[in-house]
């Protein structure tokens, strides 16, 4: 503030300075033009008695003036130096608001500690958090009044004490085994819903806590032999091994499962609308690789007509719901085709493609894939024909130009792009789904063909329906079109799936090798578990208070640690499954499950089942299996080589479990496998 203030006064001098120049600088002037009106009057005595005596008087009065202009000029430097006086005032006022908080927190800080050492430690959260203390102090700088550098000087000393203080809570969850078993109990509270649940929880806490205590007390002791490799819990160690769920009341926690009120409508008529799903980057970094990915829902109701658009991306369509006719168009060539659920077709980036749904009962429904070409993550329609939303391209375009390159009048090129003036009344078209009459449908659909897999270099629609299924049994169904296969996936370097599961069967737990799928709920119910390192590490490092130096080192002391994700899936909801990540779906006890699953980077793929009848771990020697899980390798063939179906389970519980799953929603799905 004081920096500040003298910087103030720096500029009242020159300020003054400058007023003081004016006046020396108005005076010269006005001297001078005396000057030369005294040599005018010379030679002319009588005269020059009378001017003399006038011309003094106004020579004081001119005096007079430029006295007062500068009188004025300092005193507006000095009424100026007042209102920065006051801004001087007001940050110092804050610096002493500041230095008062600061002071509380450390009182109350060395209170909680001195409770703790009597064994009497709060259980209450500070109320204030860092960054809730962060965002009122900017809040302060602002109703301060201030401006410019003062404020930026405010603000700068907000963020700089914010920093401090994450620093220091860092420091104190990092060292401070107390302040861990609180935390750790806390989260017990908030996550664990079932008293039972939330008591063994606590008790993984306690344990915790001794452990730490004691490393703590072996390191005061002196023995510096033992290094920090032995004083972490052993991998087996149940409190870091259990896999915390991720429920779906934890908003902002699960990047992996996006439900489908995220889905945001683009284009929305009264026969239908399009839909985009929010862009997957933006929920974590563990999806940047799918930047460049988004999935689009398009429905359409009975006998409509979608209007000729094309897109900068290319797309991977599967018809979901309905049965309809499309149309793909190319420079030199049109192909219509005729389309049904789980029917797969591709559309490159630039093709003009337009469909009808010409059934009278069931609205056409298409997911699709759509890979961007120009802004990584971003794309859009470019419609032909259009009104107000969406409008036609042809509206870029001067009417010169349309007209001359279209043969067309003016009246005809406003007709076309949609609008026709009338006064100062405009008469827009529909939007881009609009309802069509049976003889429309008919002559639009009369030359759509339905070719079902011409071979591998078809560019028409892949049923996926119609081909025998890669797994099925009496409980559930999986059918794919691999990049291998068809060209036209090949080409983008993707492949479709279409899950039919029974209900209240399981899809045994698998991974892929190098292809993440972004799987819709197509109908029915059901839950999903999945095991992912990527979000144990990240929790461990929020709660313990590491840094991400400290986490490497913890990763090579400790190995990897699962986090198992969880969800509830209803219609419409989207999940990713990341490559190399272990996955189970379970449909829901009273509905069937029906799932599209879209995989990128899908060439070379395979896909390991670790459960059921064919479970991969079965082909280890029982030595290696022995080795590995620390059992009698007889044990583990036994659990391993038990499972009598494979790809699909039922879920069979007794009236015991059922009443256990009642009280725990999303029990494992690894106990229902095979491995219980």
């Amino acid at each position: 503030c004081e920096s500040q203030e003298r910087g103030q006064q720096q500029q009242r001098q020159q300020c003054e300075r400058r007023c003081q120049q004016e006046y020396d600088e108005r005076r010269r002037e006005e001297q001078q033009r005396e000057e030369r009106e005294r040599h005018r009057r010379q030679g002319r005595e009588s005269e020059n008695d009378e001017m003399s005596g006038g011309g003094g008087d106004k020579g004081q009065s001119k005096e007079r003036e430029l006295r007062q202009e500068f009188e004025r000029c300092k005193q507006d430097c000095q009424s100026r130096e007042r209102g920065q006086q006051q801004q001087r005032q007001q940050c110092e006022r804050r610096c002493q608001q500041q230095y008062d908080e600061r002071r509380r927190e450390e009182q109350q800080r060395e209170e909680r500690e001195r409770r703790r050492g009597q064994g009497r430690e709060s259980e209450d959260e500070d109320e204030n958090t860092s960054e809730e203390k962060f965002a009122r102090c900017r809040q302060d700088c602002e109703r301060l009044g201030i401006g410019g550098q003062l404020q930026q000087l405010c603000k700068r000393r907000c963020q700089q004490q914010y920093e401090a203080e994450v620093k220091s809570e860092r420091r104190t969850i990092h060292d401070d085994p107390e302040e861990k078993l609180r935390r750790c109990q806390k989260r017990c509270q908030e996550q664990q819903h079932v008293q039972e649940r939330r008591r063994e929880c606590e008790q993984e806490c306690q344990k915790k806590y001794r452990e730490e205590e004691h490393r703590g007390g072996r390191r005061r002791d002196g023995d510096e032999d033992v290094d920090d490799e032995n004083y972490s819990p052993p991998r087996e160690r149940e409190w870091e091994e259990r896999e915390r769920e991720i429920s779906p009341r934890s908003q902002g926690e699960n990047p992996y499962h996006i439900r489908s009120q995220r889905l945001q409508s683009r284009y929305r008529t009264d026969e239908g609308h399009l839909k985009v799903l929010e862009k997957l980057s933006s929920r974590s970094e563990l999806l940047k690789g799918l930047e460049n990915y988004r999935i689009v829902v398009l429905e359409a109701n009975p006998n409509t007509f979608v209007v000729p658009h094309h897109c900068d991306a290319d797309s991977v369509l599967v018809v979901t719901r309905g049965r309809g006719t499309i149309s793909i168009v190319r420079q030199n060539n049109k192909e219509s085709y005729n389309i049904e659920c789980a029917d797969v077709i591709t559309v490159r980036a630039g093709s003009t493609v337009y469909l009808v749904n010409d059934d009278d009962n069931e609205r056409l429904q298409i997911t699709k894939l759509v890979t961007s070409v120009n802004i990584p993550g971003q794309f859009e329609e470019y419609f032909a024909a259009g009104g107000d939303n969406p409008q036609s391209y042809f509206k870029a375009f001067s009417t010169n130009i349309l007209k001359r390159t279209l043969s067309a009048t003016e009246d005809q090129i406003e007709r076309l792009i949609g609008q026709q003036s009338q006064g100062r009344r405009q008469l827009q078209r529909p939007g881009f789904i609009k309802r069509a009459s049976q003889e429309q449908l008919r002559a639009l659909t009369q030359h759509a063909s339905s070719p079902r897999r011409r071979g591998r270099e078809s560019t028409g629609p892949i049923s996926l329906r119609n081909q025998s299924p890669l797994y099925s049994n009496n409980y559930g169904k999986f059918y794919e079109a691999s990049p291998e296969d068809n060209k036209q996936l090949h080409d983008m370097d993707v492949h479709v799936s279409w899950t039919d599961l029974e209900q209240g069967s399981i899809f045994v737990p698998h991974y892929n090798s190098r292809t993440t799928v972004l799987c819709m709920v197509v109908e029915g119910e059901g839950e999903m578990e999945m095991a992912c390192p990527h979000l144990s590490r990240q929790r461990r490092q929020r709660e313990w208070g590491q840094e991400e130096e400290e986490e490497e080192e913890m990763q090579t002391s400790t190995g990897s640690r699962y986090q198992k994700v969880t969800a509830r899936l209803s219609q419409g909801d989207v999940f990713i499954i990341p490559a190399g990540h272990p996955i189970s779906v379970v449909a829901s006890g009273n509905r069937n499950l029906k799932m599209v699953g879209f995989g990128v980077n899908a060439k070379n793929n395979e896909r390991y089942f670790i459960a059921g009848k064919d479970n991969m771990i079965k082909q280890l020697e029982r030595e290696a299996k022995e080795l590995a899980f620390n059992m009698p390798g007889r044990e583990v063939e036994q659990i391993f080589n038990q499972p009598r179906l494979s790809f699909f389970v039922p879920q069979e519980r007794s009236q015991e479990e059922e009443g256990h799953r009642r009280s725990h929603p999303l029990n494992s799905i690894l106990n229902l496998a095979g491995f219980a």
